[in-house]
């Protein structure tokens, strides 16, 4: 994951949560991210910076398959519905659209 802090950091979602969502990864990051949505990506979020939660995250995530099968499997679906070629194509598609109907008819 990402865990430094609040700059630029915080203002995108960074190209390996991508890959890592897309791959149905599970993904422990810090919490400050920019996302497409204001829904979140399922990830097990810590505080930037704190090692003592990231290793905490580490060893919770190590010992529980059921955790690790949750947030792969949430995080692939989070990136079909809204990183995905499908919904890229979607969001496209409507930035794209005009309205050809003339004034008054």
């Amino acid at each position: 994951g990402v865990f430094s802090g609040n700059n630029k950091s915080a203002r995108v979602l960074a190209y390996k949560l991508y890959l890592y969502l897309c791959r149905g990864r599970p993904v422990i990051t810090q919490a400050a991210l920019s996302a497409p949505d204001d829904e979140l990506p399922s990830a097990m979020y810590v505080q930037a910076g704190s090692s003592s939660e990231i290793r905490q995250a580490i060893l919770s995530a190590m010992n529980d398959t059921a955790l690790q099968t949750e947030l792969a499997e949430s995080g692939r679906k989070y990136y079909e519905r809204h990183l995905g070629n499908t919904a890229l194509e979607t969001a496209w598609r409507k930035m794209l659209a005009v309205d050809h109907t003339e004034p008054g008819t």
